[in-house]
């Protein structure tokens, strides 16, 4: 999902982070310990994925003076919004 065809659920107009770029070499970067630059790449696929989606959604809507959705009823919509609304099931 990018930025311009980002749309809240509840009409907020809230324009979400722009992805970070992977690192590209394979080795981690000289300096900073090997977890640390896995933990880019596994947040970097989590985001890509859609997979912290409701992490995200909580942070970006805390106290914007709305009722936040539930786990369940978010992925849904969030599910329906990505496929156009011509999901199946």
């Amino acid at each position: 999902m990018t930025a311009h065809d980002h749309t809240c659920m509840h009409g907020c107009d809230q324009v979400p982070a722009p992805l970070r770029p992977v690192p590209t070499s394979v080795c981690p970067p000289v300096g900073k310990p090997p977890q640390a630059w896995w933990r880019q790449v596994v947040a970097y696929l989590r985001r890509w994925s859609g997979d912290d989606a409701y992490e995200r959604y909580l942070a970006e809507h805390q106290g914007h003076g709305h009722e936040l959705l539930n786990r369940r009823e978010f992925y849904k919509r969030y599910l329906d919004h990505r496929a156009g609304g011509s999901r199946c099931c």
